[in-house]
């Protein structure tokens, strides 16, 4: 029920965010019935566990990763941290943020309701989306020594600069080391060069107000994936649509959702079975597929 989250395994596997039941799902491939939960002791419970201990369980899970040995990284937003769950494993062994109920101040330390994570090769990234800002984490330690979206580790006040966020829900690195963060209530998605403070690229809207459906608007866009080529989709929730970039270009050239129509943000076009509603996750397989989590429809689906 509400599916928020969705990443593909190297080998075909799809994990899927179920936020209002608590959990994550596992899928084999192509598969539709799941042979695995995190989260929860069984499919049949829907625990809301709010709370500092308890690594096996979780309150409204959101965004997820995998790193190369193919353990899990959860966002657990309602208890304000990330937790890492190694390869096969139903109980966390790392946590980053502050595990419960507390809403800490902002700190190397702490997050409040984090909804985006990613993982490279040296290190871990979290949008921090109540914080309005994105934190990197070298390794695998769990004090963040980079900061995205404010001047300082200690600071959270939101801004339409480009060197400012407003709720950022989802963080992508590229081949280059430089970053997409989907700036959500800023109603764009910027782009961070390696080692820069300043985004140098806006997808949506320069500085925030939500335009009319076009190909060069969005509004409250949830997440990002990127294709091996560096080509942009972005899961444009509130348009009810799942837009494609090709390298470089702040124009969208593909649409899903809206039945080709770049003008058009409406639910469901089309009908239930061909439209979407509130798109808040996007993902690629291994094979090229793209899978879109369709919140307002309490579905993920599968584009070849």
């Amino acid at each position: 029920m509400a599916p928020s989250g969705v990443v593909v395994s190297s080998t075909g596997e799809i994990f899927v965010s179920d936020r209002q039941h608590f959990r994550v799902l596992v899928y084999p491939p192509d598969s539709r019935t799941p042979h695995r939960v995190i989260g929860q002791s069984n499919f049949t419970n829907a625990v809301s566990f709010r709370g500092a201990g308890k690594l096996n369980s979780l309150r409204f899970p959101d965004g997820l990763t995998l790193d190369a040995e193919g353990g899990l990284y959860v966002c657990d937003a309602g208890n304000h941290c990330v937790l890492y769950f190694p390869h096969g494993s139903k109980e966390a062994t790392r946590v980053y943020g502050q595990r419960g109920m507390t809403v800490a101040l902002p700190s190397a330390t702490s997050l409040h309701s984090p909804r985006g994570v990613a993982v490279t090769r040296d290190g871990v990234w979290i949008a921090d989306s109540s914080n309005n800002r994105v934190l990197f984490y070298p390794d695998t330690k769990t004090t963040a020594t980079l900061v995205l979206g404010q001047p300082s580790l200690t600071s959270n006040e939101p801004g339409t600069a480009v060197d400012r966020l407003h709720f950022p829900l989802a963080v992508r690195p590229d081949a280059n080391g430089g970053v997409y963060v989907v700036d959500s209530w800023n109603n764009r998605v910027l782009y961070f060069p390696a080692g820069a403070s300043e985004a140098t690229r806006v997808y949506g809207q320069p500085n925030g107000p939500y335009g009319v459906p076009s190909a060069s608007t969005l509004r409250l866009p949830a997440d990002c994936a990127l294709d091996p080529q560096g080509g942009l989709y972005v899961a444009d929730a509130n348009n009810n649509r799942v837009l494609y970039y090709p390298p470089g270009v702040t124009t969208a050239t593909r649409v899903w959702g809206q039945g080709g129509d770049f003008s058009c943000g409406e639910q469901n076009m089309g009908g239930a079975g061909a439209g979407l509603s509130r798109p808040t996750a996007v993902a690629l397989g291994p094979d090229g597929r793209l899978y879109i989590a369709d919140l307002g429809n309490n579905r993920v689906l599968g584009f070849a």
